[in-house]
């Protein structure tokens, strides 16, 4: 007798076999990673809310590498961008994770970044 459980059960199972997970955490790291991938395409054209959230996606090492360089390096062109409040607490949570020197490299790498590589291949 088939039930309404077994029904779903037997969804959620055919679902796990067929993305190639074995559990709920790594189908949302799956997701996290394929967000964050989307994110930088579009950061990389320029989108400011894209830069903020590939930023926040190295920052917390959720779908991208943690790296706080790297998550500099984004939020900062979202805040030079005028993205807002939002942006710049972000920054500021970036910056008390870090050095001043690991600092002055982010700085460096998102002068290199924007001024020579137009946000590609960053």
């Amino acid at each position: 007798m088939n039930t309404k459980l077994d029904t779903l059960l037997s969804l959620f199972v055919i679902m796990v076999f067929f993305s190639g997970c074995s559990s709920p955490e790594e189908m949302a790291a799956k997701k996290a990673e394929k967000d964050a991938s989307k994110a930088l395409i579009s950061a990389q054209n320029g989108a400011a809310i894209s830069q903020l959230k590939i930023g926040n996606a190295y920052h917390m090492g959720n779908g991208a590498p943690q790296d706080n360089k790297y998550a500099y390096m984004w939020v900062s062109f979202a805040v030079e961008q005028g993205l807002g409040a939002t942006a710049e607490e972000s920054l500021r949570k970036i910056t008390a994770d870090m050095t001043p020197s690991d600092i002055e490299e982010a700085k460096k790498l998102a002068f290199i970044c924007k001024n020579e590589k137009g946000y590609r291949d960053c």
